[in-house]
């Protein structure tokens, strides 16, 4: 399986990279843990990188680590797993992978020359409870068969749309999109060239 790693550190080209607790690790992420982030694209670290340290613009340049790893490596931690530990709270939005070992890197120094971006509801980081709450508070209404925080939105959406309770269908939005790790930001049809 390839993972990825961008920095967008241009002194750093190291072919190695090894375990540390990273420095701009997030608040309710896991900071005891010495790992090397990865993720499924390019576009995926660019996701996950925080916001102030990240430089996602057209002419860009950064450097892209890429690693050949075996999927069932016993050092290496899936998504799921992150975000089931509550070791990362967006790991599933991110596609994050952590390997506990070292890994060797193929280097590339790389420029963005177009990607599409979307501010949107990272609803793998809702709680179906946290859910239910907003929309029972606005509403009065349960959607208690729902087996997710989307497919609940979903439902209430429906429910408001069909009866024009367009007020309410805002005011729901706008609370869960403060819910803590809620937003995020999709980077899509990333093109970049190697330099």
């Amino acid at each position: 399986m390839k993972l990825y790693n961008v920095s967008f550190d241009l002194n750093n080209t190291n072919q190695i990279l090894k375990p540390c607790i990273p420095y701009s690790v997030a608040a309710d992420e896991d900071k005891t843990i010495p790992r090397v982030c990865l993720a499924k694209s390019p576009a995926h670290c660019m996701q996950a990188i925080a916001t102030d340290t990240r430089q996602v613009y057209v002419g860009s340049n950064f450097i892209l680590r890429t690693v050949d790893i075996k999927e069932d490596s016993d050092y290496i931690i899936n998504p799921q797993v992150l975000f089931d530990r509550k070791y990362v709270p967006d790991a599933l939005e991110n596609l994050e992978y952590w390997s506990l070992k070292p890994v060797k890197c193929k280097v590339q120094h790389c420029v963005i020359e177009y990607f599409d971006y979307e501010r949107e509801i990272a609803w793998s980081c809702i709680k179906l409870e946290d859910c239910w709450r907003i929309i029972k508070r606005f509403s009065g209404k349960e959607f208690n068969r729902c087996k997710s925080a989307k497919t609940m939105y979903n439902a209430f959406s429906n429910w408001a749309t069909e009866n024009k309770q367009w007020e309410m269908l805002d005011d729901v939005w706008d609370t869960i999109a403060m819910l803590p790790w809620a937003q995020t930001t999709k980077i899509y049809n990333l093109k970049y060239r190697v330099l």
